[in-house]
Order: C-alpha cells, then sequence, then structure tokens
C-alpha cells in the first residue's frame, strides 16, 4: 500500500513536469498515469474512468458556453467601452474604472479565464493611448479577473465549491468556505491594485482623444443582458437571500432546484429561441483544454485519495508545523504559488493541494482553501504565466519588452511576500 502512495504522487508530480517540458495538457499525461497505477493498485478499467468527476465537468461546460454568447456578440465588450468613455475627462478615474469593469466582467459569470482573454485587448489598447504603466496594466487585466471570478456564480467559484464539496463538506459548508475564499481574493487583489495604482503613479495618466466612441447597444445586445440579468437573478437571488433568512424553506429549495449547471443550460436555449448569436461559435468558446486538465488531474487525485497517497502530504505538512501550526499555513502558501509557477492555479494546484486539507487537522478549512487559492494566484504574473504572457504580447517596443519581462519575473515574489504580511495581520482570514 506503500508503494502504491508513492508512485501515485510521483506520478502526480510526472504529469506536471511532462506538460510543462512538452508544453502539452498536463491531463493527457494524468489520464495515461492513473491507468498505470490503477491497473497497478487492482482496478478495473470500468472503475478508473468512474474517477472522472461528471459534476464538474458539467458545470464547466453549462457555464462557459451560455457565457460564449454573451462574449461574441460583443455585449461584454461595448459595456466596458462606455464605461471607460463616461470618465475620458477625468483621466485620473480610467484606471479604476478599467479596474471595475474587469471584475465585474468577470464577476457575472464567463471567470477569470475569459476576462484575461476578452478584456486584455481593451485594457492593453487604453493603456497605450493613456499611456499607463504596462504593468498597471497587468495588475488591472489579472487582478482584476481573479478579484471578480470566484464569486459562487463564476467559473472560479462553482469549481473551487465542487472540489470542497467532494471532499465531504455539507453544501451549506461548502457554500460558506467557498464565499470566504471568494471575498479573500477579492480583497487580496484590490488590495494589489489600490498599491500598484499608487507605486506605478495611475492618477498620472495622461487624456487621449484617440479613444473612440463606443457603439450604441443593438437589439441583441440590449436582448442579451436581459437574459444575462434574469439567468444571473435565478442563482444570486436565493442565495443571497437565504444567507440572511437561512430557516426560509422555499428559498432552501429554490436554491437547489435553481443550481448554476440547470440554469446556465436554461440560458443557453434562451440565447437559441432569441438568437442573440452563434450556437456554433459560442460552443468554440468552451475552454476543452482546461476542462480537460481539471478532469484529468482530478481522476488521478482521485486515485490517491482512495489509496492515501494524499495521506503523505497531509503528515509531511503537519510535521513541519510541529507545536505552531500557523506555520502550515505559511508553508501551503509558498507550495501552492511555487507549483503554480508551472501548472494552472485553478486546472492543477487547487485540485492537487484541496483534498489534504480536511486531514490537517490542525488547520481551519475555510483558510486553508483561501491560502491554497490566493497564493496560487500571485504567479499568474510571471513573464512565464498568464498575466506576464499578456502584457509581455500587448507590448510593442523591444526594448520595454525586455525592461517588463525581468520585473514581471520579480513581482510574484513581492506578492508572496504580500501575503504572507495580509495573513500574518489577519486580512486574509
Amino acid at each position: 500500500m506503500e508503494q502504491i502512495n508513492l508512485i501515485i504522487l510521483f506520478f502526480l508530480l510526472l504529469s506536471i513536469v511532462l506538460g510543462y517540458l512538452f508544453k502539452a495538457n498536463i491531463g493527457i499525461f494524468a489520464i495515461v498515469l492513473c491507468f498505470i497505477a490503477a491497473y497497478i493498485y487492482g482496478l478495473k478499467p470500468s472503475e478508473i474512468v468512474k474517477l472522472w468527476g461528471l459534476d464538474l465537468f458539467f458545470i464547466l461546460v453549462s457555464i462557459t458556453y451560455f457565457y460564449g454568447f454573451v462574449i461574441n456578440n460583443g455585449t461584454l465588450n461595448n459595456l466596458a467601452s462606455k464605461a471607460v468613455y463616461g470618465v475620458r475627462n477625468y483621466p485620473w478615474s480610467i484606471p479604476i474604472v478599467l479596474y471595475i469593469v474587469v471584475a465585474i466582467f468577470v464577476g457575472i459569470g464567463p471567470g477569470h479565464y475569459a476576462g484575461f482573454a476578452f478584456m486584455s485587448p481593451l485594457v492593453l489598447y487604453i493603456a497605450n493611448k493613456i499611456k499607463m504603466n504596462k504593468i498597471l496594466a497587468a495588475i488591472i487585466i489579472y487582478s482584476g479577473s481573479c478579484a471578480g471570478g470566484f464569486n459562487p456564480f463564476t467559473l472560479g467559484g462553482r469549481v473551487t465549491y465542487n472540489l470542497i464539496e467532494n471532499l465531504g463538506f455539507t453544501p451549506e459548508q461548502s457554500a460558506i468556505m467557498q464565499l470566504n475564499l471568494g471575498k479573500n481574493m477579492f480583497i487580496a487583489h484590490t488590495l494589489i491594485f489600490i498599491l500598484g495604482y499608487v507605486l506605478l503613479k495611475g492618477y498620472k495618466v495622461v487624456y487621449s482623444s484617440n479613444i473612440d466612441k463606443p457603439e450604441k447597444l443593438n437589439s441583441i445586445q440590449i436582448k442579451t443582458i436581459l437574459i444575462v440579468t434574469f439567468v444571473f437573478s435565478l442563482v444570486m437571488v436565493p442565495s443571497i437571500y437565504l444567507s440572511f433568512q437561512p430557516e426560509n424553506l422555499l428559498m432552501s429549495k429554490m436554491t437547489i432546484f435553481f443550481n448554476p449547471t440547470f440554469v446556465s443550460f436554461l440560458g443557453i436555449i434562451l440565447a437559441i429561441v432569441f438568437k442573440i448569436g452563434d450556437e456554433t461559435q459560442a460552443f468554440k468558446n468552451i475552454p476543452w483544454n482546461l476542462i480537460f486538465m481539471i478532469g484529468a488531474l482530478t481522476m488521478l487525485i482521485a486515485l490517491g485519495k482512495s489509496t492515501g497517497a494524499m495521506q503523505i502530504i497531509s503528515n509531511f505538512l503537519s510535521a513541519q508545523g510541529g507545536n505552531d501550526s500557523s506555520w502550515i499555513y505559511y508553508l501551503l502558501g509558498v507550495l501552492s504559488s511555487s507549483m503554480s509557477a508551472f501548472a494552472s492555479s485553478m486546472g492543477v494546484v487547487m485540485p492537487t493541494f484541496f483534498p489534504i486539507v480536511p486531514s490537517l487537522s490542525v488547520l481551519e478549512p475555510s483558510l486553508a482553501f483561501s491560502i491554497i487559492a490566493t497564493f496560487a494566484t500571485f504567479t499568474g504574473y510571471s513573464s512565464f504565466s498568464s498575466g506576464g504572457a499578456l502584457v509581455l504580447a500587448g507590448t510593442q517596443d523591444e526594448q520595454e519588452r525586455k525592461y517588463l519581462f525581468i520585473r514581471l519575473l520579480i513581482l510574484p515574489i513581492l506578492l508572496v511576500l504580500f501575503g504572507f504580511l495580509l495573513l500574518f495581520l489577519g486580512v486574509i482570514n
């Protein structure tokens, strides 16, 4: 038994290393290695396939499919452009409005990956126009996406909720811990933006008359706004009401019935019926690469959980804590941010470290989940990760690109230290 546990842990690390070295989806290696480990453990192929998390699969597909319609018809980008254009006479406020716009864009459902992909062109375009520091532009795109990307209705929110619930917590406990995670993520990244705004002199940007006036909302975009509002309300209104009146039976039933997966598919039907976009184009916006990676890695981790491999990591962390359990929180932050430098925070880091939390009795689970998720996002600013890559791609001048490349390697280290400060002060709690 000890041998299979070590094999699974080795395979988990190997799948990440192979994916990084070959620049390929980690899930491809994880599935093959999962089958090999399962054969050694004595499982039949049919039992191995069942390790794939169908609940999480449907959540990811439904939400991203629905918002594919919203993104493709330009509604969200048009609204974002209007918000920026509306404050053009107050240049100091443009970076602030951009940050809020990105957080809202992501927060109504598309998820932080959609924020990286679809808001970066707008932010970088305006940054060039108003001579805004490119690192501040990176903070607006990346931290804005992370700040808004983990509320209960977003892609990140549903993934973290599902990961927590699958560890044996009740739906109510999972919802509370996921809300706390989203709160900590919002606070940490908003503070990063505030510091960036001040230190990088976002208040000194220069107004440019070349900022184009956005087009008026057309009939399709108006219908899109109404559908999104309706779908969002079906999920959020009962949940918010229930948080104030937890004994309300009707609202409790509504939160169960109007779950995000069902409501998102309902939104897809409304999008088709009211013809707000092309179904095939919306389907292309589903991040199959991410979904496959999460599902495949979850198979290997689920196998490790059943054999006790995850307990080895738990025992290691417990041993490091000694009599002072608070040290483990900082160690979790280091491990999470370090792994995120080479692998996806939501696709790899969270599915790997979340399962060890329940077995660490010295930890408060809600805080531990928040630390893992928040610190994993700090490394995303690296030149080799999503946040840094976006900035470098949007920088035209070669000299400036080299200047930014070095600073984007240093920034994640500073953010991890900043995260330790927030943890020490109790801001992340």
